[in-house]
């Protein structure tokens, strides 16, 4: 391609286009803009001179953008190695979590066994002791005529917030 500029540029000079290939030279800011020698070779030697240097300027901007590129691809593979490294902790701490959290049903399901079997009274005033969210949790593992036996047994505001956290899905 720049062979075809090169042989392009000096058939132009060569048919007479010098004196255009000057004027619009001129017009572009940082254009190269030689003078008019008095022999058309000393034209053509310093044509040929400019398009060489311009070709070996190309060719060093091909070989920076090259450089470029594999850098910016070598980048491109390791985020996507280090994605893959964190889509499988991402999947191990799901798992995880999923096994802590049926570990924790399992013994929410337990805990209110327990106090499915104590009478209203004393399973009212012992989750009163856990706390309003704790107390959901179990209450929410209760069929809902013992845990409103329970809740109706609780001080009237506890059981309210209670009946809060039930709504609300707690967590």
């Amino acid at each position: 391609m720049r062979r075809k500029l090169l042989i392009a540029g000096l058939f132009f000079l060569l048919l007479g286009g010098g004196g255009v290939f000057h004027a619009r030279s001129a017009e572009k800011p940082g254009a190269m803009v030689s003078t008019p020698s008095k022999s058309p070779a000393a034209d053509l030697y310093s044509l040929t001179e400019a398009v060489s240097r311009r070709a070996r300027d190309l060719d060093q901007a091909d070989l920076r953008i090259q450089e470029e590129r594999k850098i910016l691809e070598k980048m491109r593979e390791e985020v996507r190695q280090q994605i893959g490294v964190l889509e499988q902790k991402l999947s191990l701490l799901e798992k995880k979590t999923g096994d802590q959290e049926q570990g924790n049903k399992v013994e929410r399901q337990r805990v209110a066994r327990i106090f499915r079997a104590m009478p209203a009274e004393d399973a009212a005033k012992r989750l009163q002791m856990l706390g309003e969210r704790n107390s959901a949790r179990i209450l929410k593992e209760l069929k809902e005529k013992d845990a409103a036996k329970i809740l109706g047994k609780m001080d009237a505001d506890f059981s309210a917030n209670v009946t809060r956290w039930i709504e609300k899905g707690t967590p």
